[in-house]
């Protein structure tokens, strides 16, 4: 028997879309790497123009293709760009490296570096890698559903969009239009909109025309002028809702999950229950778990999947499979019964159990109900999440082992060393609120008297958020140190010591002791954050260049750049106040770009914004100053800075009357 067509097999209504895309590559090619963002609802046919986009690439284009997954509420680290690596490593082999960080993911790379280091190494090793294949062979990178994406995600993509060099890449990528503003898309959009090689595309809904030749297509045959009307107006012109309703008849659906059902429901029984058990995975699914989970494999699951792939419920992505569209999975999921969820996804979990995908594993064990199971493995996926540099994750990954805590579970960590990893993480995030929140949860746990150590680091990272948030994490400073000994060898005594001074000023009277206490405590020790932050505050205070110079140096070899951000800070302060506002504009714009291009724009980069914009104002430079302001407002920095950039700004509109 022959299946009932549900996917238009002629492309309708998106012709000059394609074209755009064409000619965006030939963009790439011809003067350097492009950018094409392609927006849209949901249903309005974004995958399939980047499907028909590759299809019209002859051999001379490498396509690579990565997706935000969907698992729960919540994105999976570098997801996508995992994807995208392994296609192109399995195209053109291991190319020349060294990929240490990429290691963590492919282990075919070489031995895996250290943590240590920052995300700008991964981030480095992405781009070398993309640019190597580019050399050789156009590319086109596209990312779907950025809607879905992670903090990781949007940040690694920002870096690409920035650095990327080599001519012959093309970063396509989808999202859905959002209904009340872009939320944490929006400075990533709107950085990368501004950029000359960039298009835009939004899909709109289809005409009535293009209806009447969608259905026409899935039907094999001319509707009449009533059914095109009919269609129209209850799928408003969404490709998706056009295909749900075109062998509905005269039957009007309850909601858009009954449009969505249509076509599962009526499948036979067996690939319906196939689709249900795909349908629990979150996302892309490969085969080889499907086929565990779904108890069969060789040729009958084979058909089983022809079978949704041929009615266009499924495509295949890589090695396994996806659904043609998340609003179809989701309708299929929610179609299940409470105790089919819960059954399926223990049969998930029982998959995952050994193969190291913690946060997937975490999702399918909470689901299932097995809290034991899900809190260990949101504790080694949380730590999966910092190795890779996705903070946020790290933080999401914390929060449930604490909503699951158990004392009795054998974690090799307390209930205090997990809201001290949160608070840090936070702090790296740039979510100090929620940071402030966690450490003030491990303090009012810790035992002050018998761990004095443990609760002056809750102490340090309390005052660090409180001071990015609203400037007033002295007192927790202090109290810190009224825990620890007067030692001159202590490194935690130093590197409390560096960041209460920094709190202290410009109040440099009471700054001053602790500077000179903490540097002394960095020479004798020979610890490098300790000595930078000394060196910082008494090369200022006496206005030494040649001590920010010597910090720079230290901090370069430590590989912290949010350290290292803060000397061109230092620097333009002192320029600033010896009258030479050039050099001030040039340490802090330097600062700016290497904030930005390793994915500190947003919060260092902002507070540098500040020192670039009272330079530029002091020089007379008052369009570039309006513009270095605005640029970072846009990115939406943290609420302290936010308000100095909008006093900055609002001065030079008084100053220009």
């Amino acid at each position: 028997m022959v299946a009932e067509r549900v996917v238009s097999p002629v492309f309708v209504g998106r012709g000059e879309e394609l074209s755009a895309l064409a000619a965006a590559l030939d963009l790439a090619v011809e003067q350097g790497p492009a950018v094409a963002l392609v927006a849209g609802e949901a249903g309005i046919g974004k995958s399939r123009l980047l499907a028909e986009f590759a299809r019209s690439l002859g051999p001379d284009v490498r396509v690579v293709e990565g997706a935000c997954a969907e698992l729960g509420s919540d994105g999976l680290p570098y997801a996508p760009f995992v994807t995208v690596l392994r296609r192109l490593i399995r195209v053109e082999g291991v190319l020349p490296g060294p990929y240490r960080q990429i290691a963590r993911w492919f282990p075919e790379l070489g031995a895996a570096g250290d943590v240590e280091g920052g995300r700008h190494r991964l981030y480095e090793e992405v781009l070398t890698l993309v640019e190597r294949v580019a050399a050789d062979q156009p590319v086109v990178v596209s990312i779907e559903d950025l809607h879905w994406a992670d903090a990781a995600t949007r940040e690694l993509l920002g870096f690409l969009a920035r650095n990327l060099a080599q001519a012959g890449v093309l970063l396509v990528i989808t999202y859905r239009s959002p209904e009340n503003g872009d939320g944490q898309l929006g400075p990533l959009l709107s950085e990368l909109s501004r950029r000359p090689r960039t298009t835009t595309l939004r899909l709109d809904r289809l005409d009535r025309q293009g209806v009447g030749r969608q259905l026409a297509a899935i039907l094999g045959a001319e509707p009449d002028a009533a059914t095109v009307r009919r269609v129209h107006e209850r799928s408003d012109g969404n490709p998706l809702f056009v295909e749900a309703l075109a062998r509905a008849g005269e039957r009007t659906p309850d909601s858009l999950r009954d449009l969505l059902l249509y076509g599962p429901r009526s499948l036979p029984g067996p690939a319906r229950e196939l689709l249900r058990v795909a349908s629990a995975a979150g996302g892309r699914i490969g085969h080889r778990l499907l086929a565990q989970v779904a108890g069969q494999d060789g040729a009958g699951l084979d058909a089983l999947l022809r079978e949704l792939v041929d009615r266009g419920l499924l495509v295949t992505a890589g090695d396994g499979y996806d659904f043609r569209h998340a609003l179809i999975r989701q309708a299929v999921y929610e179609d299940l019964l409470p105790g089919e969820r819960a059954r399926l996804h223990a049969r998930y979990a029982a998959a995952l159990s050994d193969c190291g995908a913690h946060a997937e594993l975490a999702a399918h064990a909470y689901a299932a109900g097995d809290r034991g199971l899900a809190l260990s493995a949101a504790y080694l996926a949380a730590g999966q999440a910092r190795g890779s540099y996705a903070y946020e994750e790290q933080v999401r990954m914390l929060d449930q082992v604490l909503e699951l805590w158990d004392p009795e579970a054998r974690l090799g960590a307390d209930r205090i060393d997990v809201l001290t990893g949160a608070a840090e993480a936070c702090m790296l995030s740039g979510d100090y609120a929620r940071g402030v929140e966690y450490a003030t949860a491990g303090l009012a746990a810790v035992d002050e008297r018998g761990e004095p150590e443990r609760a002056a680091l809750l102490l340090e990272h309390l005052g660090r958020l409180r001071h990015r948030l609203n400037a007033t994490g002295v007192h927790d400073w202090h109290r810190a140190l009224g825990l620890l000994p007067a030692d001159p060898h202590s490194l935690q005594r130093g590197r409390l010591l560096g960041v209460l001074a920094m709190g202290l000023l410009p109040e440099v009277d009471k700054a001053r002791e602790p500077y000179e206490e903490a540097l002394g405590i960095g020479r004798r020790t020979g610890d490098a954050t300790v000595t930078v932050r000394g060196l910082l505050g008494v090369g200022s205070m006496t206005r030494d260049l040649g001590m920010l110079e010597e910090a720079r140096t230290l901090a370069e070899r430590l590989d912290s750049h949010d350290l290292l951000m803060t000397v061109p800070m230092y620097e333009a302060t002192l320029h600033t106040k010896a009258g030479d506002q050039q050099r001030a504009i040039k340490a802090a714009r330097d600062g700016i770009r290497h904030a930005r291009r390793y994915g500190l724009g947003r919060s260092r980069g902002a507070e540098l914004a500040r020192y670039a914009g009272r330079a530029l104002i002091l020089a007379g430079r008052w369009d570039e100053a309006a513009a270095v302001l605005a640029e970072s407002l846009r990115e939406d920095p943290p609420p302290l800075s936010r308000q100095a950039l909008r006093a900055l700004a609002g001065y030079l509109s008084l100053l220009r009357g």
